[in-house]
């Protein structure tokens, strides 16, 4: 019989002849979804009996590295070409967004605490120990996104000069600052011509500051993992919000007395609703501060069995179907759940005081009927602030105002004067805001993704991958 090897990141994640894509069209992209995904795939890519002695990987983002990294592992010769002058610098830009490797595995008890991998994991089969040699650390809560990149960097700068020399493919080349036009022009010629085809790139080696020409490099295989692709932020008319992975003002004092308006249907949007709105940093403070209760720790256990089949079921959905109507059923039943546990009075008083104090208010409008691709945390959150609201009010006299409206759809846009000027249609009726800040969450520019930018690929090219793309992950990927 012949052996049975690991194959499916091989298949998910094919893009083209000897190309895969770490960055494109994926159902789950937590940093750690990022970390393991890039093990498993130079993992199956070792055992697949293929000659991989060099890669080349393009992006030196959470995925990039880690790829990076594990092929030097495994006596792989590695180039990881960035158009940035450093590392991680997407999480490097922001200190305003907080990031845990389990936070949204919610409802699940592993969502605390944040060490990667998990610490409380039995010693005695994976010993944390083991993997100081990767991306690894340890925090008790999710922490800034800043914070985090300056670990991974120091780490980063630390595994090249301690533990990489050593090893049979050399430490990896990080070639920073690369004319992004010459990339994407040897790999589409790469990928149409099917033969070797040798580097001949210039950047700044990091982290040395020395200029450097790559050259006499034949990579066997690339990997593309240069981000998702650019955000989609405006409202038209040159209207914009500002990209997620950069600061802003939704957690600044004086937005409590301001009029905040966010648009989309998704995560993001969902994330800087409760930005706004609440008291917390991230999603998992409210959560426990709510649990802190007695009573309502008990009420929130009554439905956690429920919740966590609501989970399950639509991680296996979101692979197994292609269209999205299954995540109207899930909304619905959050939604019920959520207004079950608002009938109480002690949830509704707790929820109200997880609310900021002031005049101002947070509107959420989504074009959709219902939330679209959401962690199940904040989903379940902003159904329960809104149904806590919905079945007594009396509670929330001091909080900022707020709503969730859907099916609305933006008509106009305009910005004067430090404000902006919304014209929102719902139904036959149109009706005219002022905001005194936005956060615009409409998703990604699916024609800006590494594989349609390096590859040149259509849809129906990638529309094999739609599914195996939303296969969930390992909790973590130990080195078996």
């Amino acid at each position: 019989m012949s052996p049975v090897i690991n194959s499916l990141s091989m298949l998910s994640l094919k893009c083209a002849y000897r190309t895969f894509d770490l960055s494109s069209g994926l159902g789950h992209v937590s940093i750690r979804d990022q970390i393991v995904r890039a093990r498993l795939l130079i993992r199956d890519l070792k055992q697949s009996g293929l000659t991989a002695n060099r890669i080349l990987i393009v992006g030196a983002g959470i995925a990039g590295v880690c790829a990076a990294v594990e092929a030097c592992r495994e006596g792989i010769e590695v180039v990881c070409v960035d158009t940035n002058s450093r590392p991680f610098e997407l999480q490097h830009k922001t200190s305003h967004r907080y990031v845990g490797p389990y936070m949204y595995e919610w409802p699940a008890n592993i969502c605390r605490p944040q060490d990667f991998p998990p610490k409380d994991w039995p010693h005695d089969q994976i010993p944390w120990a083991a993997f100081e040699s990767v991306m690894g650390w340890e925090s008790a809560e999710p922490m800034k996104s800043s914070d985090l990149a300056g670990r991974l960097t120091t780490w980063l700068e630390w595994w090249l000069g301690e533990r990489a020399t050593g090893m049979r493919g050399g430490p990896p080349r990080l070639l920073m600052k690369v004319d992004p036009t010459r990339v994407r022009d040897w790999v589409k010629k790469f990928v149409s011509g099917r033969s070797p085809l040798p580097l001949n790139l210039h950047g700044i080696e990091w982290p040395r500051t020395d200029k450097r020409r790559v050259k006499d490099f034949f990579p066997d295989f690339v990997i593309l993992a240069a981000g998702m692709g650019a955000e989609r932020t405006d409202l038209g008319n040159n209207v914009e919000g500002l990209p997620f992975w950069q600061d802003d003002q939704l957690r600044a004092p004086a937005t409590a007395n301001e009029n905040v308006g966010v648009f989309g249907a998704g995560d993001g949007a969902l994330q800087d609703f409760l930005r706004a709105l609440t008291r917390y940093d991230h999603p998992l403070q409210f959560i426990d501060e709510l649990n802190a209760d007695p009573t309502i720790h008990a009420a929130f256990a009554s439905q956690h069995e429920y919740l966590m089949l609501v989970e399950h079921q639509n991680k296996m959905m979101a692979a197994w179907t292609r269209d999205g109507n299954y995540v109207a059923d899930m909304d619905r039943r959050c939604r019920r759940v959520a207004d079950a546990l608002s009938k109480q009075y002690a949830v509704r008083r707790a929820v109200a005081r997880g609310l900021r104090s002031g005049s101002g208010s947070v509107s959420l409008y989504c074009r959709e009927s219902h939330f679209t691709k959401a962690y199940l945390l904040n989903r379940f959150l902003v159904y329960l602030i809104c149904r806590s609201l919905q079945n007594g009010s009396d509670e929330f006299a001091d909080c900022m105002t707020f709503s969730v409206n859907f099916e609305h759809t933006v008509t106009h846009a305009s910005h004067s004067g430090g404000k902006y000027l919304i014209a929102i249609e719902h139904g036959n009726d149109t009706a005219h805001y002022v905001f005194d800040k936005i956060a615009v969450r409409h998703g990604v520019n699916q024609d800006t993704t590494a594989v349609k930018q390096m590859l040149g690929l259509k849809n129906a090219a990638l529309a094999t991958r739609t599914t195996l793309s939303q296969l969930p992950l390992p909790l973590f990927c130990d080195r078996t």
